[in-house]
């Protein structure tokens, strides 16, 4: 495997916001540890800033016209406060909420965290239209298309839950490379994962964390046990950047959760494309309605990433970014070998 290099990722003087779609901008956003079961009322608020209910949103305005919003994820830990994950009424209490992100009709995936091992998550988030499944359902997939000035984006996300560390002949890998190998050659995808990356608490980041084996290029991520609170094993981000992104042509971006403040990580695959790697722990730092906005920016070849508490006051606040990813979109990429897969589809991908 060719060296990975990590380095911090942002360029220039940020703005002090993230500014509004425009032209054909367009963003996906994924929630970061909601745990909304500590607080119902600071849930209620984020998502009524997402879909502009009750006056709540970026200047007034539903974040999802905002900043066209094309698709709509999540990170794990969706609903325990903490302990006592598969608490019936806490679930039941969170039903309606989450299907009023359903009822937009967006793509997206829901992979577990380590805190929804529950009946309830499957029956939640079990039979999403428009989401292709593997054998478990933590392994989800879901694919769109822009149409932009310069031509068609296709984009896809893939999930997976925290069983294994992504390493071939997994299930998760054997499934994950059967989707990745059937898409076309032009298709970006978007990893989501509970565990992945770290950076200190209380920091607003980007953070990179400084290296705990050198030689191991581990900084940045979630390295140890230590760190990665409730993992075990070799199923850190370390053996995820080392087993599946460095491995993977179509994996462009990853998405994580679970533990640290704002990381933002690069790495440069086998290949020779560049992986950006972000996470936080959301909620299990506090309250429900953390949210990580990329906004791509196709006239500018980049994409914008910001992290926002959804819950606070009307218009939400930024906690940290808005910072800057280069963009490159490819007509064709090389396909990835793997093994053959057979995906369960109760979508279509």
């Amino acid at each position: 495997m060719k060296s990975i290099l990590l380095f911090l990722l942002f360029s220039g003087i940020a703005p002090a916001q993230l500014t509004p779609a425009t032209g054909d901008d367009f963003t996906i956003a994924v929630y970061n540890d909601t745990h909304v079961a500590r607080s119902f009322s600071d849930w209620t608020n984020a998502v009524d800033w997402l879909v502009g209910s009750n006056g709540r949103g970026p200047n007034g305005q539903p974040a999802i016209a905002y900043w066209n919003i094309k698709a709509v994820a999540g990170a794990g830990d969706y609903v325990s406060p903490g302990g006592d994950d598969c608490n019936a009424l806490n679930w039941a209490t969170a039903v309606s909420s989450f299907q009023r992100i359903f009822n937009l009709g967006l793509p997206g995936v829901w992979p577990q965290g380590n805190h929804d091992y529950c009946a309830q998550y499957t029956n939640l988030f079990g039979g999403l239209p428009g989401v292709t499944y593997g054998d478990s359902v933590t392994l989800q997939a879901s694919t769109w298309n822009v149409s932009t000035n310069s031509g068609m984006v296709r984009l896809g996300m893939i999930g997976a839950g925290t069983a294994d560390d992504m390493a071939l002949g997994q299930p998760s890998r054997i499934w994950a490379d059967g989707v990745l190998s059937s898409s076309e050659p032009d298709r970006q995808w978007i990893f989501i994962r509970h565990v992945g990356t770290y950076a200190p608490y209380g920091n607003p980041g980007p953070y990179v964390y400084p290296a705990v084996k050198p030689e191991h290029n581990d900084d940045g991520w979630c390295a140890d046990g230590a760190q990665c609170a409730g993992f075990s094993g070799t199923n850190f981000g370390t053996a995820l950047r080392d087993n599946f992104y460095a491995k993977e042509s179509k994996v462009f971006w990853g998405v994580h959760g679970h533990n640290g403040y704002v990381a933002m990580n690069s790495l440069k695959a086998n290949d020779g494309h560049v992986v950006n790697v972000t996470g936080n722990l959301g909620a299990s730092g506090g309250t429900p309605g953390w949210i990580t906005l990329l906004k791509f920016r196709p006239s500018h070849n980049d994409i914008q990433v910001a992290v926002y508490l959804s819950y606070d006051g009307p218009s939400g606040s930024l906690y940290a970014g808005p910072y800057t990813w280069a963009w490159t979109r490819h007509s064709s990429l090389h396909s990835t070998p793997g093994h053959p897969a057979n995906p369960k589809k109760r979508g279509r991908l």
